[in-house]
């Protein structure tokens, strides 16, 4: 979910699935009085695209409330550009999972990766990189 505000922006989610105690994709009438919004709808791909402006094609699935990341598949960016913004997300990796979030990236980069920087997801106990 995300407050918007400033800077143009756009996130991106690489290989991980929203998790949580609360029920999935769904804000507390709180957070819809402070402008919160959901970035991913719990049951479609609707308002994503790939990063390199390609058709979606496979990788990507929303199953189970999760946006996740099944096999094969580019970066994937939100449809709309954020300026100022606060995120919150929760998130999962399989065991020896490597992968990421990267954010306020520039649309025209060959790779997320050389416009962005990435929070890192990865199983430190389970991967060699950990």
């Amino acid at each position: 979910m995300m407050k918007s505000g400033g800077i143009m922006v756009l996130i991106v989610l690489a290989g991980i699935a929203p998790v949580g105690a609360q029920e999935h994709n769904a804000l507390s009438a709180a957070e819809l009085e402070a402008g919160w919004r959901l970035l991913f709808d719990g049951r479609s791909l609707d308002g994503w695209r790939r990063y390199d402006g390609e058709p979606m094609t496979g990788g990507w699935v929303a199953e189970d409330g999760t946006l996740a990341h099944v096999r094969g598949g580019r970066s994937i960016i939100t449809d709309d550009i954020f300026e100022d913004f606060e995120l919150t997300l929760e998130w999962k990796v399989e065991p020896g999972g490597n992968s990421g979030i990267f954010y306020r990236a520039a649309p025209g980069a060959e790779e997320i990766f050389h416009s962005a920087p990435e929070l890192q997801v990865l199983d430190d106990a389970g991967h060699a990189d950990g």
